[in-house]
């Protein structure tokens, strides 16, 4: 099941994706009752190697082409193409790589409530979302925490800080930014060219809907309070942005 809302500090809540297709995939047989795992000690740094394997094979695969006579033909702008193209790919390798490192460490655990208090006791691994980063998409795999009837909950999405969309910080960020400064459609358009994704009118909209979300509160939560009183108030004023008559002020 699908939710919104965190219930906890220490759990995350997973939310509906806007604009990739994501699953979730129950592949693990439910644990009543938690209880730590047992990963074993022996070949477990063998593992964790292998889960940057192909990350040091990206990384290998560009050092050689970077002294390659094809490269060497190229001028600065091919030169600056290929190495964005191969160096956004090495950092969705990274990530992703981390990622699973992540979910290769999860434990289950034993304080996971919900907004009512109640412990999630029942929990079962192997849940995937995609997510996507400035420079791609990612996959992430972490345990849920059930209870009947109770949307699941993800601790590990709340360590991440993962929001309720499919976009991570960066894209949201950035999205921030570029409506701020232009319609919609050119927004969508300057968050793509930054990266390697395509951010359509309809989700840049939406995840600026999103960022405002707390402007309200934002804003109450900055309120002046009272002083004392003798207090001096100092005003200062910019007009050179628009051009101002002395007889009108």
């Amino acid at each position: 099941m699908d939710a919104s809302i965190p219930h906890s500090p220490s759990a995350g809540v997973e939310g509906a994706a806007i604009a990739v297709s994501w699953q979730v995939a129950n592949v693990s047989i439910a644990h009543d009752h938690v209880a730590g795992r047992d990963d074993g000690d022996a070949g477990a740094a063998d593992s964790d190697e292998a889960l940057f394997a192909g990350v040091r094979g990206h990384a290998e695969a560009m050092i050689a082409w970077a002294g390659s006579a094809e490269a060497l033909a190229l001028d600065n702008g091919q030169l600056e193409s290929r190495a964005m193209r191969d160096g956004l790919e090495f950092m969705r390798l990274l990530t992703q790589a981390h990622l699973d490192l992540r979910a290769a460490r999860e434990q289950p655990r034993h304080d996971v409530t919900d907004a009512g208090g109640n412990a999630r006791t029942s929990c079962e691994d192997g849940h995937e979302r995609t997510r996507v980063m400035i420079y791609g998409p990612v996959r992430t795999t972490r345990i849920a925490y059930r209870r009947r009837g109770k949307e699941n909950l993800y601790p590990q999405d709340a360590e991440l800080n993962w929001g309720e969309h499919a976009y991570s910080a960066g894209i949201v960020a950035r999205n921030a930014g570029a409506v701020a400064a232009g319609p919609f459609e050119q927004a969508a358009e300057q968050v793509s060219a930054q990266g390697a994704i395509r951010l359509g009118k309809r989700q840049c909209e939406q995840l600026a809907i999103a960022a405002a979300g707390d402007f309200h509160a934002f804003y109450a939560s900055r309120l002046p309070q009272p002083c004392q009183a003798g207090t001096g108030l100092l005003l200062t004023a910019d007009g050179s942005g628009f051009p101002v008559l002395p007889g009108a002020l």
